[in-house]
C-alpha cells in the first residue's frame, strides 16, 4: 500500500505529555500582538481553506490572520466574528488591526506569510483527500492545503512545490511519524465539504481531521491513543457521536461551522469575569451507600432550619407555583460564536424582560476566552448562564470513562468560575432515570443540577425532583417546542394554559416547573410571550434557574422527593 512521503520537522507544539485534567486547548509561543482582518467575501471555498492552513500555520508562533465577513467588519453587527475582533481591539489597546490585506487577492496574502510556509498539499476537492492533507499539515511544519488548480498556482507562484494527495485517505498517510506528531487530547471530525472551516484550529493544535465514519480504521485508531480527558471538535450523527467520542474520554464541541479559533483561542480579556457562586463554600455532601440513602448528614427533619440558616430565600408559604425557562444547545459552539450572539432571536436582541437562563459552554472560557468574556459583559439581571450540556462540553457521564470523571469535573469547574456559573445542565443519552451516584461525582462544582433525558423534548421525566446530598437535580416538566398544543413539548399558547394549572405547593416537587426553550423553533420573544400570558393567572412567578433551585432547597423536604 502506498503512503505518501512527506517530511515531518520537529514540532513546535507540546502535543503529549500534559497532564489531562489541564485544558486540551493548546496555546501559541507568543501572545496576539497584531490581527491581520481578511475579508471571506467573494473567496472560493478553497481559497478559504488554503487561508485557514496558512493561519493554523502561522498561529503556532503567534496568531495574525482572521477572517471576517467582509470589509465593512468595524461595523458590521451581524457577523459575530466582527463582533469579537471589535471586541478584542477594544480591550486590548495594544493589539493592531491590520486591513491592508482584506480583500487582497491570495497569492499577495501568501507572500505577506512567505517565511511560515515551506510546501503545499494539493488535494482534490473536498474529498477525502482533504481530510488528509489537513492531518498531514497538522503533523508538520509550514504545509499549505491547496484544494483546487487556483489555489495551487498561488502557492506556486511564491516557489512552493505541491505534492498531489489526490485519491489519499488519511488511513493511507497515517505513518508511525505522522500519528507521532499529532494530539492525543484534540481530534476534528469535520466533513470535507465543511473543511473551510475549522482548518485553522486543526493544523494549530496539530489535531487530526477527518469525516466521522467514513474512515473507520483510521478513526478508530486514533481515538485508540487517546490520553486522558480531551475534545473532538466537529460534528456528526448526534447520539452516536457525543457517545463515541465520550467513551474514549473526549468531550464534545459541536463546532463545524467555527472560524478563528486558532486566533480567538489565544485571545484572553483584560479584565476578569465576576467572581463565581462556584467559590463559594459548598453543602456539605451525602455519603454514598448502596441502599440508596444518605449518611452523614444531619436528621431530614431540620432540613427548613439548615436552609434558612444558610440564607436560602423561600416563599414565606405563599400559594405560588414556579417556573424558569432555559434555552437549549448553548454547548453549541459554531452557534453561541455564532449567530447566537448577534440575532435577535436570541442573545443578540434587546434582553432583560423576563428572568431567563441560557446554556452556555464552561470551556468557552479556555478556548474563546475574550468572545466568552464579551457574553457574559453582556447580560443583564434578567440573565443567567448555566452550564452544559453537561459540563466542559457535550458528555454523557454514563458514556464517560469513569476513571476520567474526576478530571472533567476539574475541567467543568474551572470553566465554571471562569465564566461565572452556579448551576449545571446534564443530558442523558436515553430516557433512564439519573444514576444518582454517578451523578454526584460530577456536580461537585454546581449548587444543583437541571436534567434532560434525550426524548420528548428533554421533558420525558415530567418534572421530577432527586436530590444528591443537599444539592437538588430537577428535571424539565413541559418544553417550549414546536407548535404542540399536547403533550410535553408545547407552542406558546399551550404552554401558558398548561403552566396556569400546576399546582402552587412551593413545599413540594410539583411546585415548581424546569421549562427548556428549543433552540431551533423558538426564540427569546417567545419566552417572553409565555411570560405575559402567565401574568393573567395569579400565583405563577418566573425566575432565574439558580433562583428556582434557591427556592427548591428552601421549601421542599428531601423526605418528599427521591434523596440519596
Amino acid at each position: 500500500q502506498h503512503h505518501p512521503a512527506v517530511a515531518m520537522r520537529v514540532v513546535s507544539l507540546v502535543v503529549a505529555g500534559v497532564l489531562s485534567s489541564e485544558p486540551p486547548y493548546p496555546r501559541s509561543k507568543a501572545p496576539v500582538t497584531t490581527v491581520v482582518a481578511v475579508s471571506g467575501a467573494q473567496r472560493s471555498l478553497a481559497e478559504l481553506l488554503c487561508l485557514d492552513t496558512l493561519a493554523g500555520n502561522v498561529a503556532r508562533d503567534s496568531p495574525v490572520l482572521y477572517r471576517v465577513a467582509g470589509s465593512g467588519w468595524a461595523t458590521d453587527e451581524g457577523d459575530s466574528y466582527s463582533v469579537w475582533l471589535r471586541n478584542i481591539q477594544h480591550e486590548h489597546p495594544n493589539v493592531t488591526v491590520d486591513s491592508s490585506l482584506l480583500d487582497a487577492p491570495l497569492a499577495s496574502i501568501l507572500i505577506r506569510f512567505r517565511s511560515s510556509v515551506s510546501s503545499c498539499l494539493r488535494s482534490a476537492g473536498q474529498d477525502a483527500s482533504t481530510s488528509a492533507a489537513i492531518t498531514l499539515a497538522a503533523a508538520g511544519e509550514g504545509y499549505l492545503v491547496v484544494d483546487d488548480d487556483a489555489t495551487e498556482a498561488a502557492a506556486k507562484s511564491l516557489g512552493l512545490k505541491c505534492q498531489d494527495l489526490r485519491g489519499e485517505t488519511v488511513s493511507r498517510v497515517l505513518t508511525d511519524e505522522v500519528i507521532g506528531n499529532l494530539s492525543t487530547r484534540v481530534i476534528v471530525f469535520q466533513d470535507p465539504k465543511k473543511s473551510q472551516f475549522l482548518a485553522d484550529y486543526a493544523i494549530f493544535a496539530r489535531a487530526p481531521a477527518l469525516q466521522y465514519g467514513n474512515d473507520t480504521a483510521a478513526q478508530q485508531k486514533l481515538l485508540d491513543r487517546s490520553t486522558g480527558v480531551g475534545v473532538c471538535l466537529g460534528w456528526g450523527p448526534e447520539n452516536e457521536y457525543v457517545t463515541t467520542c465520550n467513551q474514549h474520554g473526549k468531550y464534545v464541541h459541536a463546532s463545524d461551522f467555527n472560524t478563528n479559533l486558532a486566533l480567538l483561542s489565544n485571545t484572553e480579556p483584560e479584565a476578569a469575569a465576576p467572581q463565581s457562586a462556584v467559590d463559594a463554600p459548598a453543602p456539605a455532601q451525602a455519603d454514598y451507600h448502596s441502599t440508596g440513602t444518605a449518611a452523614g448528614t444531619a436528621e431530614q427533619g431540620d432540613w427548613r432550619k439548615q436552609r434558612k440558616e444558610r440564607g436560602s430565600a423561600g416563599h414565606g408559604g405563599g400559594s405560588v407555583h414556579t417556573v424558569t425557562f432555559l434555552m437549549t444547545d448553548g454547548d453549541n459552539l459554531q452557534w453561541t460564536l455564532g449567530p447566537w450572539a448577534t440575532n435577535p432571536q436570541w442573545f443578540g436582541g434587546s434582553r432583560g424582560e423576563v428572568p431567563m437562563g441560557w446554556t452556555f459552554c464552561p470551556a468557552a472560557a479556555m478556548l474563546a476566552p475574550s468572545a466568552a468574556h464579551a457574553v457574559m459583559s453582556n447580560l443583564t439581571d434578567q440573565d443567567e448562564l448555566v452550564a452544559g450540556p453537561s459540563g466542559a462540553g457535550y458528555a454523557y457521564p454514563k458514556a464517560f470513562p469513569k476513571g476520567l470523571l474526576g478530571d472533567l469535573n476539574d475541567l467543568t469547574t474551572e470553566g465554571m468560575k471562569m465564566s461565572n456559573m452556579s448551576l449545571l445542565n446534564v443530558i442523558a443519552q436515553n430516557d433512564d432515570e439519573p444514576d444518582l451516584d454517578l451523578l454526584g461525582e460530577f456536580i461537585t462544582p454546581a449548587i444543583g443540577m437541571i436534567f434532560y433525558g434525550f426524548g420528548n423534548g428533554y421533558c420525558n421525566h415530567k418534572g421530577k425532583l432527586w436530590w444528591i446530598g443537599d444539592k437538588p437535580v430537577v428535571s424539565g416538566r413541559y418544553s417550549l417546542w414546536g407548535n404542540g398544543t399536547s403533550g410535553r413539548m408545547l407552542g406558546v399558547d399551550a404552554l401558558v394554559a398548561k403552566l396556569a394549572e400546576q399546582a402552587k405547593t412551593p413545599e413540594s416537587a410539583d411546585g415548581y416547573s424546569v421549562i427548556p426553550v428549543h433552540a431551533w423553533t423558538h426564540s427569546y420573544a417567545d419566552v417572553v410571550a409565555v411570560a405575559e400570558g402567565l401574568k393573567k393567572y395569579e400565583g405563577v412567578e418566573v425566575v432565574k434557574p439558580s433562583e428556582l433551585i434557591a427556592q427548591i432547597q428552601a421549601n421542599v423536604s428531601p423526605a418528599s422527593s427521591v434523596f440519596i
